[in-house]
């Protein structure tokens, strides 16, 4: 396991949040036998893109987005404005 230690030199296109979770899910698929994973993320870490990489690798994630890293959501999900109008708690998922 890598610990962070500062910028990297080789800058990558992925977000920094994403790299971190991708590399945390390729440890417990080598260690872990169990295939029924859910995981669970505030909203520095979790992001569109990352939600639909754990959702090709048959893993569940929960959490909350920040608006400017819901990208591509809209086409699956309510728009922001939908959500806000409805009750405390509402929420929208698939």
């Amino acid at each position: 396991m890598n610990t962070y230690q500062g910028k990297e030199i080789h800058s990558s296109k992925v977000p920094f949040s994403t790299r971190v979770i991708s590399n945390m899910v390729n440890i417990i698929q080598e260690n872990c036998s169990t295939t029924r994973l859910t995981f669970y993320f505030d909203n520095f870490f979790n992001n569109y893109d990352l939600l639909v990489m754990l959702f090709e690798l048959k893993m569940r994630a929960i959490g909350t987005i920040r608006p400017y890293r819901s990208n591509g959501a809209g086409a699956v999900m309510l728009p922001d404005k939908q959500l806000i109008e409805q009750k405390r708690g509402a929420f929208d998922f698939r």
